[in-house]
Formats: structure tokens, sequence, C-alpha cells
């Protein structure tokens, strides 16, 4: 028993390796084309309705395969699903860099991309789960969280170095096509499953008998789950403000304040890099203090004050300053949201936990499809920090739903 344990915690530093190696698998390609759409547009002669369905493509894929992937970890497990998102990933990405004058295979790259992220996102905590346990998830799930953060800061200052440094837009995908590959290759070897974990382990006959019995369903298991709704309603409108602030929030400051694009681009920096912090700090008081719901109910307060103040600033200090407060709040809730998503799950199942994040998550993808035409539609009628001002104030709808949530962590479980 003592050299199983000493196995199984050698391999957990592997594991842990691994795992917050994902991001830069996702968000590298994820975010290519957005940073290089104008090289890509001269290149294959598309227009801006084109090159905004590279982007809107990713994401209904995406949401789609979320749900898929509820069902495709259900036949062949988390481990082989979440190896097969991120051979997915590289094939995508190896796509994309033969589309030098070809927007149909640019376009099947992201299509490709897309059912790559989306199985990853419902196999990547799930398979953590089986490997950590206890304060070691929350302290897992934020490390994901900031390692997403980092990944994202890194996606927008390699990408336009790496397309000089190769002489073509097509190029950096080439270059993140062999380090997604390498990856891969790397998670075939090492990422293997808990063989101490019996979720992971079960006999192919009781997989067989669930399957018949209909226990395998574990979509229709997590929907069963109140709570679930509840999180998706809140994450519909919570989400909403952030996707609007992260597409529009340069354009509002070159519009409004006749900011440079360089100088605007640096709000989305600030929300980034605080969003790091944000994260930190929800996921140590998370884990310290056994409670969940009130750091959702602080974060989305401070998320929908800092981006209120955004639309009465005039000062470019103090945009930094409130955007670095949407992101710090933001990713506050993050930590706690992502904890009661699993612990709800009881028993716990991976399987089931992997199903509630395609259930809150991947709808979640698909209504985020109405944001920009809702927010162009508003800014028309009232102007851009108008718009502005409706989503966010949107944000106190979500933070009247959080209070309707359950709380699941250990010291609320300890009073009932």
């Amino acid at each position: 028993m003592g050299n199983q344990t000493k196995e199984s915690s050698r391999s957990r530093f592997i594991i842990a390796g691994l795992i917050l190696s994902v991001p830069l698998c996702t968000l590298l390609p994820y975010l290519a084309v957005s940073i290089l759409l104008n090289d890509i547009m001269a290149s294959l002669s598309i227009n801006y309705a084109l090159g905004g369905l590279l982007m809107s493509i990713l994401t209904v894929a995406s949401g789609a395969c979320m749900f898929l992937g509820s069902f495709v970890q259900d036949k062949i497990g988390i481990r082989n699903t979440l190896l097969l998102a991120i051979w997915l990933l590289a094939a995508g990405s190896a796509l994309s860099f033969l589309a030098k004058s070809s927007f149909a295979i640019l376009f099947m790259g992201r299509v490709v991309l897309g059912v790559g992220f989306g199985l990853n996102s419902v196999a990547l905590n799930p398979f953590m789960s089986t490997w950590f346990f206890g304060k070691q998830r929350t302290f897992m799930i934020t490390g994901g969280l900031i390692a997403n953060c980092l990944a994202g800061t890194a996606s927008y200052l390699l990408a336009s170095p790496l397309s000089r440094l190769m002489g073509s837009w097509n190029g950096v995908f080439g270059i993140y096509a062999v380090f997604i590959a390498i990856m891969a290759v790397i998670w075939t070897v090492f990422g293997r499953a808990n063989k101490w974990n019996a979720a992971e382990t079960m006999p192919a006959q009781q997989k067989e008998k669930n399957l018949l019995s209909g226990q395998s369903n574990s979509l229709l298991q997590a929907a069963r789950y109140r709570q679930f709704w509840i999180i998706l309603c809140m994450g519909i409108f919570f989400h909403a403000a952030m996707t609007a602030t992260t597409a529009f929030l340069p354009s509002y400051m070159m519009t409004e304040l006749g900011t440079e694009a360089h100088i605007a681009a640096g709000a989305s920096s600030a929300n980034s890099i605080a969003s790091v912090a944000g994260a930190l700090v929800g996921g140590l008081a998370v884990a310290r203090t056994g409670r969940r719901k009130i750091f959702i109910h602080i974060g989305l307060l401070v998320y929908m004050i800092g981006g209120l103040l955004i639309t009465v600033s005039h000062s470019v200090p103090l945009i930094f300053a409130f955007s670095a407060l949407v992101g710090f709040g933001f990713m506050l809730v993050s930590p706690a949201q992502s904890t009661i998503i699993m612990e709800t799950v009881q028993p716990f199942s991976p399987s089931v936990y992997a199903a509630a994040l395609a259930l809150t998550g991947g709808l979640m993808q698909f209504t985020s499809l109405a944001i920009a035409p809702l927010f162009n539609t508003l800014t028309e009628t009232m102007g851009m920090p108008g718009a502005f001002r409706i989503f966010y104030i949107l944000t106190g709808i979500a933070i009247l739903i959080s209070f309707i949530i359950r709380e699941t962590g250990p010291k609320r479980m300890a009073t009932i």
C-alpha cells in the first residue's frame, strides 16, 4: 500500500503539469485568428463578415461538441476523450497552416479546432477530478484558471512576432501545430488514467450493464440537477457583459476617447493581468474558508461596479483601472462556481461532472452568439456607452440569481 501511495503521488505531479499545459494547446490557435485577422483577410481576399465567421464557427462547433463530448466520454472514457481533443487541436492547427490561399481549408480547420475545444472543455476538469481530491481539486481548478489567463496573454504576445518571423500568418499555425502535436504525444504516453480510481477503471462488463440500464447517459443525469440550470441562467447574464467587454472595449476607447489602437489594447491586457489575481484570490479563499456562494456574490458585484465605472470614465488610466476591476471580479467568481458544479454531483461521478460542464457551458456558448448583434443594435440606438451600461446592469440579474444557488462548501455542509 505504501509503494502504491508513493507511485500515485509521483504520477500526480506529472498529471498536474500536463493539465496546466493544456490551455496553451487550446488558446494559442483559438485566439490567433482574431490577432492576425487583417493579414488573413488581405491574403484570402475576404471581408469582415467572413472574417467574423472564422471566430463564430469555432464557438458554434465548441458549444455543440460540449454536448457531444458528454456522450463521447460515456462511450470511450474521460481520458480517451481528452486525448482525442488534444489531437484534434493539433489537426485543426495543421489544417489552418495549409490554408494560405484557401478560405475553405481555414474554415474547416476552425471547425476541427472547435470540436477539439469543446471536447476538451468537458473532459479536462473531470479527468483532473479522478487524480485529485478535496482541496486539491480547488487548487487545481484555480491553477487551470490562472494557466488560461497566462495562455491568453501569451497568445496576444506571440502571434504577431511569429507571423513576422515566419513571413506569413499561416506559418504561426504551423508552429502551433507542431507544438500541440508534441504535447499530444506526451499526453498519449504519460497522461494515463488513474488506476486507483474506480470511476476510470470500471470493468467493461459493468460499463455495458450501465449503458443498457440507462445509467450511462450522463447528460440526462446532470439535467436532473436544478442547481445546474440556475448556474446556467446566472452565467448567461454574467458572461454577456464580459463577452461585450472583450470584443468591444478597445473600439470603445478608440471611438469615444480617441486613443490609439495599442493603448486601447492595453485595457484588455490590464483585464487579463487582474484576472490572474482574481483567480488566485478566489481559489485560495474558497479552499481556506470552506465557503463558495459568498465569493460569487462579491465577484459579481465587483464585476458590475467596475463595468459601470468604465462607462462614465473619460480618463484612460481610470478605464485601465476599472477594466482590471472587471477582470478581477470575473475570475473571483470562477473558482467558486467551478467548485460548486463539482460538489453538486453526489455521489461524485467524473462523467456526470463532465455532463454538467456541457450543460452549463455548452448552452452558454450558443447564447453568446447573440451578444454582438444585440450590442450593435443597442449602440445604434443609444451609443456605445449606453450599450455597455445595459449589459452591466443586466449583471444585477445574475447577482439576484446567485442567491438561489445552493451552498456546497464544507462549512455550510457541516451546519446542515
